[in-house]
């Protein structure tokens, strides 16, 4: 038995393996019933873990629509298409069935990563890019700790907070005592009219005689309304 690795239509890689290696088991090991358009399509020559490899892949390069498979191949089969499934096998020295080698997945994911030149790992960080985040003052950065440059903001419950604080509109520490003065002074002034008023109603007459003239200042008013209703009336 010799493993061989199957890049599945939808992209996906397993490893398979076959009791012979030719090209009728590797057609069917790929679920084809018929070997139209299944032929070797290209061949990488490598060394790995000390051996020089020869990697053949196998696919059909002739197919129903919907059926392509969606691998991304490095170079130079990169723009090629293949139909279903497509068979990687490996073979040492030459690409006799007796050279056939066992190759898994784990070791085309190796290989893959050789091929395609190499990947940069996204994750580590230049010193200058960490000089940069470290200079950065509190006031640019968010709750978060992300810097406010114009493509990561606040979240939406900190921007509601801060319209709410502020009405949508940031004011100054000095506006905003100002305007706390103001209405002090404001409610002390009212509190003050209040006390006059009240103390020049019970000082000039009774609660009786107050009442008395709100009646009959409600009555003038009522009587002036319905007056006012009955020319109107008239004039239509």
């Amino acid at each position: 038995m010799v493993k061989i690795v199957i890049i599945e239509k939808g992209g996906d890689c397993k490893d398979s393996s076959l009791k012979s290696v030719n090209i009728e088991s590797i057609y069917k090991k790929c679920g084809f019933r018929k070997p139209d358009h299944f032929d070797k399509r290209h061949k990488w020559k490598i060394s790995y873990g000390g051996n020089k490899l020869i990697i053949v892949v196998y696919a059909k390069n002739n197919g129903r629509a919907n059926s392509e498979n969606k691998f991304d191949f490095p170079p130079p089969i990169d723009n090629e298409l293949y139909f279903g499934n497509i068979a990687l096998v490996a073979y040492k020295n030459s690409t006799s069935e007796e050279n056939a080698v066992d190759f898994s997945v784990n070791e085309w994911c190796k290989v893959y990563e050789k091929l395609m030149g190499g990947f940069e790992d996204l994750t580590k960080t230049s010193p200058e890019e960490s000089e940069e985040e470290e200079n950065i003052p509190k006031e640019e950065l968010t709750k978060q700790g992300y810097h406010k440059d114009g493509f990561i903001v606040d979240s939406e419950e900190e921007l509601e907070e801060e319209e709410e604080i502020t009405g949508g509109v940031k004011e100054s520490p000095e506006e905003s005592e100002e305007e706390t003065e103001e209405e002090q002074e404001e409610e002390e002034e009212l509190e003050n009219m209040y006390k006059e008023e009240g103390s020049e109603e019970s000082s000039g007459q009774s609660e009786t005689e107050i009442e008395e003239e709100e009646e009959e200042e409600l009555i003038g008013s009522e009587l002036s309304e319905e007056e006012y209703v009955t020319e109107s009336e008239t004039e239509y």
